[in-house]
């Protein structure tokens, strides 16, 4: 049964993301709304579209915006090398290192999917994190995994992020445009209503043949994306 690709819109940049919505929207347009079961929720979604789109022209006419992305990566992989390196000493043959990683595994826990949330929530969830791997009752964990390094080189990209974002805050005052972290966090979750829309009529056998093709397209795009995004991550990880 043809069905929406599931993608994930958090690997991409922010202009790569603008441009997925926006081509999404060029499609969806091609289709009258009401053929694809979407009336109301497309008009709050071409909405925000616009609202990105503001976003993303005041943010990439900034000087700072380009560092502070490059910084956000930064801080990003710092985090994950930090969160591969406890899952795998989860496994460890040595009973101590295991037990030491299931005590910062529940701390990490505690924070969630920090990288899905906006700019000033990833900083504000980083730091707290920080604050409780830093407490001296976690440190000798943090030790006997070998992650104290890397820890305190997530404190001192963090407190750099923070220091830059507040610089461009500065910046962009007196404009009425969000940052596009927080756009993309309003525009996401509509996109996948809309998806879960048109893939429910299809289900239940109500979609009409004009909903399978625009399927069919947009499943076209999305493979093609999921491949750039596959060989960027690869080339990344090499």
């Amino acid at each position: 049964m043809t069905q929406i690709e599931t993608i994930n819109l958090h690997n991409f940049s922010n202009r790569e993301h603008h441009r997925f919505m926006a081509e999404f929207n060029k499609l969806v347009s091609a289709y009258p709304a009401s053929i694809l079961g979407l009336d109301v929720l497309y008009g709050l979604f071409q909405n925000t579209l616009k609202a990105e789109d503001l976003a993303l022209r005041v943010e990439e006419g900034s000087t700072i915006s380009k560092n502070l992305e490059q910084l956000g990566q930064l801080r990003e992989k710092t985090w994950n090398a930090i969160d591969l390196r406890v899952k795998a000493t989860l496994f460890s043959p040595l009973a101590e290192e295991a037990q030491s990683a299931q005590v910062i595994e529940q701390i990490i826990q505690q924070y969630g999917d920090i990288y899905s949330k906006t700019y000033i929530e990833q900083s504000s969830a980083v730091t707290n994190l920080l604050n409780d791997l830093l407490l001296p009752v976690d440190e000798v964990h943090m030790d006997r995994m070998g992650i104290s390094t890397w820890v305190i080189e997530l404190k001192r990209r963090n407190e750099q992020f923070q220091e830059l974002y507040n610089e461009r805050s500065a910046e962009f005052a007196g404009h009425e445009s969000d940052d596009v972290k927080t756009v993309r966090s309003l525009i996401d979750p509509i996109y996948q209503q809309l998806v879960d829309k048109i893939n429910a009529t299809i289900l239940l056998e109500f979609a009409q043949p004009e909903a399978i093709t625009f399927v069919n397209k947009l499943n076209e795009k999305i493979k093609h994306d999921q491949s750039i995004l596959f060989i960027r991550n690869s080339q990344s990880k090499a």
